[in-house]
């Protein structure tokens, strides 16, 4: 049995642990998602032209919850874990607490609730966990530099299992007199992500994932300076070049080529 966070909520608010993930007995356990060949064969040819394998975006498995106390919902509890549960329009993240493997998170929506019931008593409720990526996630992984001489050099291991660029948020505080951030990722063909006349003292993040620069200051428009090359990270070693006065937080989740699991 594993507590688990839900849409920024820990299950231990409701007394709650995930208890069954997964079917009975022996199960078939993707290590990866189902894949498609997309291939096409000539008349005059026997071997087919292989054009690139699609990987499916949908990985689901079934997972039960149950009071860890082995106790009943009483009615308002019933109504509160229920609007927890409910998948809001975007999908969250699940993370399931595991003691012994560390978390995994589920970028997925919960569907198909049903309440366990026992008794006329509510015990629990079980699920379908549908995930919007074909692979999960580790936890929050967060690194922070003080880059206060204008010039570093650092190493980012993207410990990954999916063979795919990370774009990671970036925080950045500017610290001195200099005016630009850039980092040059050598492992991955030079690549120079670089911002150009930053107001001193500015902090602000940028979001190379989903594509936008956010300042503190509204009035401060960090964009108009910025190469367009978003950060992000190849899979394995990653050396980075830094220049600029700043504090540097990179934020991300390595990716994790499993499928459902089975415990």
């Amino acid at each position: 049995m594993s507590n688990f966070i839900w849409r920024d909520v820990n299950s231990e608010e409701f007394d709650m642990r995930i208890s069954h993930i997964g079917g009975q007995g022996f199960v078939n356990v993707p290590t990866y998602a189902n894949s498609e060949i997309i291939k096409d064969r000539s008349m005059k040819r026997m071997e087919s032209y292989i054009y690139y394998n699609r990987v499916s975006d949908t990985l689901e498995f079934p997972v039960q919850f149950y009071n860890k106390h082995g106790n009943h919902y009483r009615q308002n509890e019933v109504r509160a874990i229920q609007e927890w549960l409910n998948t809001n329009r975007n999908p969250e993240f699940l993370t399931i607490l595991d003691p012994d493997k560390g978390g995994t998170s589920y970028l997925c929506y919960l569907l198909n609730h049903t309440k366990q019931i026992l008794s006329n008593w509510v015990m629990g409720w079980s699920a379908t966990v549908h995930c919007v990526t074909p692979y999960s996630f580790s936890n929050i992984v967060e690194k922070k530099y003080n880059i206060s001489t204008g010039a570093s050099n650092i190493v980012f291991y993207n410990m990954g299992d999916v063979e795919e660029y990370l774009y990671p948020t970036l925080q950045v505080r500017m610290t001195g007199t200099q005016t630009f951030l850039q980092i040059q990722n050598l492992d991955d063909n030079n690549r120079i992500f670089e911002i150009s006349n930053i107001p001193r003292s500015a902090t602000f993040t940028v979001n190379n994932d989903l594509g936008f620069i956010k300042s503190t200051n509204p009035s401060q428009n960090i964009f108009q300076g910025f190469n367009l090359n978003w950060f992000r990270l190849a899979p394995g070693i990653n050396r980075l070049e830094v220049l600029g006065q700043c504090e540097l937080t990179i934020t991300t989740r390595f990716r994790r080529a499993i499928g459902g699991i089975n415990s």
